[in-house]
């Protein structure tokens, strides 16, 4: 069996993950490849679409097309929303590789159309790593979530979308998605749920299957002190993390974190000390609580490193699917405080591996803190166990050829 993945980048969180997948397979035997728009990594059986300057060129005028169909969005929500209507001109490349399944990942930015989707003449399954599969319009809700929303999204954002955008294109969606894709590969219940409601849904198969890891890369560790003094961590301070590629998004919540730590017991806030991974962040400089900014980290071993040398995960989404840094902190150990929101409650049980606080109430996460932090030896066992149980790459991959093998027995 032959398996193209095709996602718009090999970095990001989507791209993670869909590497991952990627690489288990190669691992298991299988003939796995991966096609991206924009490569940047030195990974094993990626490509690089041909003539990538041409392309470069191409995604500008989409872009430019794209923002003037978004002008009477918000502008924080015009990053959300994508209406993917102009073709790629990717399906040649497709069958350059002459795959038996085709797998999509995150396929916006311009790199593969609705209607080039329908021309796909193999079996064809899609993995929904945000909502943009199951919607036609949205990667996240954004500003059309209401705190009513936070753990069951709307099944179309269409009557609460003023601006219009959701209406016409997912419209537009709907009346595409007649053929392909014949799967749909949903990582938690919530998106389950809203995808089996979703009417071009109704003649698909969808499963769940979670995202893989790399279980002795994400690890528990016994010498925290020594990984700290390589990273330049306080060895007598409790860690608290917090990771995110783009940390101002507005749903990943950094204003209701910094909430939260000056809510916490002045004593509590003294023992602690602040970890941040991730790209350009503007900190409240009211602040009560020393904080490292580590920046940036591409590379999944310094990253793990990080992991490792903390005491317990903050992730105060206002909105997220199935987050791998959730699953990565998890593995190494690390309980997690988060909001009862999106895929969250399917990564943390609640009082046994992590916290799931009251949407989006600041008070109540500042409780989860107080908690996990008197509980981390307790709870970190336990979601070493929990990670085992999710997200293990031999597990995933016999789930996920199981489901290809469904489509090519037909």
């Amino acid at each position: 069996m032959k398996v193209l993945h095709l996602n718009f980048s090999d970095n990001g969180g989507a791209a993670i993950a869909c590497r991952r997948t990627h690489l288990a397979l190669l691992a298991s035997g299988m003939e796995s490849k991966m096609l991206v728009a924009k490569k940047s990594l030195d990974i094993p059986e990626v490509y690089e679409l041909s003539f990538p300057r041409l392309r470069k060129i191409w995604r500008v005028l989409q872009l430019k097309y794209e923002s003037w169909q978004k002008r009477l969005i918000p502008q924080s929500d015009k990053s959300l929303r994508h209406g993917n209507s102009l073709s790629g001109f990717i399906l040649k490349e497709i069958k350059r590789f002459n795959p038996d399944i085709v797998h999509l990942h995150w396929i916006n930015a311009g790199m593969m159309s609705l209607k080039d989707i329908q021309k796909l003449d193999v079996p064809t399954v899609w993995t929904a790593h945000d909502l943009w599969p199951i919607t036609g319009s949205c990667h996240c809700a954004g500003s059309l979530m209401t705190e009513s929303m936070a753990e069951q999204y709307p099944q179309t954002f269409e009557n609460v979308d003023t601006s219009g955008y959701s209406a016409r294109y997912g419209k537009e969606f709907r009346k595409l998605m007649l053929r392909q894709p014949e799967g749909l590969i949903t990582l938690c219940r919530p998106f389950e749920a809203l995808a089996r409601k979703a009417q071009w849904c109704s003649n698909r198969i969808i499963t769940r299957i979670p995202n893989c890891l790399d279980l002795s890369l994400f690890s528990p560790v016994n010498d925290k002190e020594r990984l700290r003094s390589k990273l330049g961590l306080p060895e007598d301070k409790i860690l608290l993390l917090f990771v995110a590629a783009s940390l101002n998004a507005y749903h990943k919540g950094i204003d209701l974190l910094l909430e939260s730590l000056q809510q916490m017991d002045k004593d509590m806030r003294d023992r602690c000390e602040l970890v941040i991974v991730g790209g350009a962040v503007n900190l409240d400089s009211t602040l009560e609580m020393n904080c490292h900014v580590m920046g940036s980290i591409s590379s999944e071993e310094k990253i793990a490193r990080i992991y490792q040398a903390c005491d317990v995960f903050l992730c105060p989404s206002r909105e997220d699917n199935f987050p791998n840094t959730v699953a990565e902190s998890s593995s190494c150990g690390l309980p997690a405080v988060a909001y009862r929101t999106g895929g969250l409650p399917d990564m943390i049980d609640h009082l046994e591996n992590g916290y799931l606080a009251i949407a989006f109430d600041s008070a109540d996460f500042a409780n989860g803190i107080n908690l996990a932090v008197n509980r981390r030896v307790h709870w970190s066992q336990n979601s070493r166990i929990k990670a085992e149980s999710l997200y293990s790459s031999q597990e995933h991959v016999s789930k996920i050829i199981a489901f290809y093998a469904s489509f090519l027995s037909h």
